[in-house]
């Protein structure tokens, strides 16, 4: 298995693709403060850059978006799909 990290978003299939970095626009969306990483002694907080999803645009249907843990927030999540794909 191969493990390719997207940063933009990306195609997998005409109508579907990875989010690549979901950017977080809404105020109320938080991390909570106990998610922290550790890199040798050293803890921060975990902001969870890598997290993605999968979008699709469904005919007839609209936007479906796949998410994981939704760390960064599902609206924004939602925002940042319906931004990639001008499907509101």
């Amino acid at each position: 298995m191969k493990i390719v990290e997207t940063r933009v978003p990306t195609p997998i299939v005409p109508g579907a693709f990875f989010t690549g970095k979901v950017e977080r626009v809404t105020e109320y969306e938080k991390i909570p403060p106990a998610f922290v990483a550790k890199i040798g002694d050293s803890g921060f907080q975990e902001e969870f850059p890598g997290e993605q999803a999968i979008v699709m645009n469904a005919k007839g249907k609209g936007l479906v978006v796949l998410s994981g843990c939704a760390h960064r927030g599902i609206v924004n999540t939602v925002k940042h799909a319906q931004r990639i794909s001008g499907n509101r």
